[in-house]
């Protein structure tokens, strides 16, 4: 009598899907994600890449998925990983509350400090990591990308001076320079 026992890479086709990633964004887990079929695949499966997927500059990445079956059998699997650049996809988030002034065209070292630091938590799953918050005299913020790339919001838009009623709006509008 013979017995013939398939292999799980001879039962099983692992498909591909694109994914898509923010720029600089760590996708060294996502490898599964680029599978399509997962839960078709044997439970105990499991996903890597060949090589992780640079995202350090936006464009189409060509990546191959190692799909390791329970039997130790392996398949892979070619997949693109999309890295969208900053400027695409970031639209600065303008604090609610302005930061009460005391000249707006003459910030002092402590109240472009409160800007900042009002600009960087409005904004803290915003920005991606290593971006750079400046604030000028007059309260104008530059947010430079790891990309090069900039955005801007008017100091007229974050500061206010001290004993003058003004409301500010959150408009989320972009300032943007790129």
């Amino acid at each position: 009598m013979t017995v013939n026992v398939n292999s799980q890479k001879e039962q099983y086709e692992a498909e591909g899907q694109n994914i898509t990633a923010k720029q600089g964004e760590d996708v060294s887990g996502w490898a599964g994600e680029a599978i399509s079929n997962m839960a078709g695949l044997p439970v105990g499966t499991q996903y890597s890449w060949k090589t992780t997927p640079d995202t350090t500059t936006p464009g189409v990445k060509d990546a191959k998925v190692v799909v390791t079956y329970p039997d130790c059998t392996h398949d892979t699997v070619e997949v693109q990983v999309i890295v969208s650049d900053y400027t695409t996809d970031i639209t600065p988030i303008v604090p609610g509350e302005a930061t009460k002034v005391n000249a707006k065209t003459n910030l002092t070292d402590d109240e472009k400090a409160e800007v900042k630091q009002k600009v960087e938590e409005a904004n803290k799953d915003n920005f991606p990591p290593n971006t750079q918050v400046e604030i000028g005299d007059d309260g104008k913020t530059t947010i430079k990308y790891p990309d090069g790339t900039k955005d801007e919001i008017l100091g007229d838009e974050l500061v206010a001076e001290k004993g003058r009623r003004q409301q500010i709006r959150p408009t989320g509008r972009r300032k943007g320079t790129s």
